[in-house]
């Protein structure tokens, strides 16, 4: 078939979408069993589409494909326009009209919460970058994860290009400083975030009653969000995001939702894409009955971390060895055991020493689809009524305590409460083997005012608040600080499984439990308090330092027993929940001390005088 302007000529059926070839572009989609199909040009400067319906003999089974060679010798003035962006394009079956699923740039889709009317572009991307980001080890990680408009589209962020890609870029320097190296984000692929139909507009202008605010749906998976693009060039911000968030020193791993009927090789496909073309470090898969196996077995993603809800035991020559997985039992027994409910000392214990490192475990006490960190301490029910859902979304029940009044309160002895409980839980996320998350804003107090389930949020429930008060500041003093003697730590966060045994004969084992007693911890039913004791030199043979972990949550002062040290070596101070903790009135018995924990709070104690005190 032939055209003043151009002609139409045979082409492989794979892959899908449009490619620039030497004389035109490829394209290639889906068709179903439709009769017509075809494809509609809007070159730069032309009034009216050029519609081209493809013939018999392009269809393939259910696909069709056809290479547009252009007449002439300007080829370049149909494929890319003045600003170098390339030609947009639509698909169409019959009467039907549709953007190319599998695009990889994008025109049309305008703001947030926006109704619009998308086209297609042809990608024009030529970036290339050859450096090699080394990741980090799950043992030495700590993950963050964010929003990218959520995390600086509050006034309060302080940044230019807010809720975009280079505002997330003008934060760096606070993540940085946090000691995060890995950062997960929520869906920034070309999700579609209005949940009801245009009719429900009442205005032209006006947002739909409620948008996906946090885009876990179907969508154009291969192309980034255009209202996270500062300049209305997603692709170029998103290798520009990706490339500062290396020059950081951390790696980029990004939430995917699939559906459960997509097939392996439509998964493989749009992740393959995302590693090779914009170098990200790992995934977060979203969705029910994915082909995980075959996931982690496929050659192109081996090395990249890829993160599931669930915990993966493969293993073996052709398996990924980076998958890790997201420990939601972690978090609702570390909450059960902050908040004091009976039979929890048990399973806590059992979270904070015996993680196996071989799957991975993630380790988080809140998360997108939780409570944030300060509302399980301030809240005793969802609050959810926002969502315009009466009150049935979310989960029902979150382990959370409210201190003595539901939500926000000025009150002196609730506040302080409230900042010693979520000391505690940091405290506890932090001392605890397996990776941290942090999910961003939690380290300084941000509220969702009890909202557990803020998908529809695009407002200052679902934002960080980055107002600085002397709460938030004390919180994240202490979280920086925790983070630092982790870090300083082998023991805590190790890539090794602990026996409770001295098998190298060092004098302590490599990791032992305390009560009232020495070596007896009471971790029954009604019990609250205990101590972990471990001992760095089975993680490291130079390093001979011992830090002892103290959790008491019970609402009484507790004793527990703490050992003698030899050597002229002494206990001190790392880090404590509540001041008033102390090393002064310690009561000398003939094998052991016995420190006084105050009700609800934690102390961590490190030896110092030893051969190496702790690493700075």
């Amino acid at each position: 078939m032939t055209s003043r302007i151009y002609t139409l000529h045979k082409t492989s059926a794979y892959p899908l979408g449009a490619y620039k070839t030497d004389k035109g572009v490829r394209f290639s989609f889906e068709t179903g069993t439709f009769i017509k199909c075809g494809v509609l040009l809007y070159p730069a400067g032309m009034s009216a589409p050029i519609k081209i319906e493809f013939p018999s003999w392009t269809k393939e089974g259910r696909i069709c494909a056809a290479e547009v060679r252009f007449a002439g010798t300007n080829i370049e003035s149909y494929l890319s326009d003045s600003e170098g962006r390339g030609l947009r394009y639509l698909f169409f079956t019959d009467d039907e009209i549709f953007p190319d699923p599998y695009m990889q740039d994008s025109d049309g889709f305008g703001s947030f919460g926006q109704v619009t009317s998308p086209f297609s572009r042809l990608s024009t991307d030529k970036y290339v970058n050859e450096e090699v980001f080394a990741g980090t080890h799950y043992s030495d990680s700590l993950l963050y994860m964010v929003h990218v408009r959520g995390y600086t589209a509050h006034s309060s962020s302080g940044v230019k290009d807010r809720g975009t890609f280079r505002g997330l870029i003008r934060k760096l320097p606070y993540i940085q400083s946090l000691g995060v190296t890995g950062l997960i984000l929520m869906p920034v692929y070309e999700f579609n975030e209005i949940i009801y139909a245009p009719d429900i507009i009442k205005k032209e202008d006006d947002k739909p009653v409620r948008v996906n605010y946090w885009g876990y749906a179907g969508g154009y998976y291969y192309v980034p969000k255009h209202a996270y693009s500062a300049s209305g060039n997603p692709v170029a911000e998103m290798h520009e995001m990706i490339d500062a968030i290396h020059k950081a020193g951390i790696e980029v791993i990004l939430q995917f939702m699939f559906k459960a009927d997509m097939t392996v090789r439509e998964i493989t496909d749009i992740l393959r894409f995302w590693r090779d073309r914009y170098h990200v470090d790992g995934f977060q898969l979203i969705g029910t009955g994915l082909p995980i196996n075959d996931i982690l077995s496929d050659p192109i993603l081996y090395g990249c971390k890829i993160l599931y809800d669930e915990a993966i035991s493969m293993s073996g020559d052709k398996i990924n060895p980076e998958h890790g997985y997201l420990d939601s039992g972690y978090m609702t027994d570390i909450r059960k055991f902050l908040k004091g409910d009976p039979n929890s000392a048990l399973n806590a214990s059992m979270q904070f020493k015996n993680a196996d490192p071989s799957t991975h475990p993630i380790v988080y006490i809140a998360r997108q689809d939780t409570m944030r960190a300060v509302d399980i301490v301030s809240y005793n029910e969802k609050h959810n009524e926002d969502n315009g859902e009466n009150g049935r979304d979310g989960i029902d029940y979150n382990y959370s305590w409210n201190c003595g009044f539901e939500g926000i309160t000025r009150k002196k002895s609730i506040v302080e409460l409230r900042r010693k409980q979520l000391k505690n839980a940091f405290a506890m996320l932090l001392t605890s083997q397996g990776t941290p998350l942090i999910y961003g804003g939690d380290e300084f107090g941000n509220t969702q005012f009890g909202n557990n389930n803020p998908y529809n949020q695009d407002n200052a429930t679902g934002y960080i608040k980055w107002t600085k008060s002397a709460f938030g500041t004390d919180i994240l003093d202490f979280v920086k600080n925790l983070i630092k003697i982790r870090r300083s730590h082998p023991s805590i966060g190790a890539d090794h499984s602990f026996t409770g045994r001295d098998y190298l004969s060092y004098g302590y084992p490599d990791v032992s439990m305390h009560g009232e007693e020495l070596w007896r911890a009471d971790i029954g039913p009604t019990s609250h308090d205990f101590g972990i004791l471990y001992y760095d030199r089975y993680s490291d043979a130079d390093d001979k330092r011992l830090i002892y972990l103290i959790y008491n949550m019970h609402w009484e002062t507790k004793n527990i027993a703490l050992p003698k040290l030899k050597g002229g070596s002494r206990w001190v101070i790392a880090a404590t929940t509540d001041e008033l903790n102390s090393l002064e009135n310690i009561e000398d018995a003939k094998e052991s001390l016995h420190i006084s924990i105050r009700a609800r709070s934690i102390i961590i104690l490190e030896n110092q005088g030893t051969v190496n005190d702790r690493k700075k």
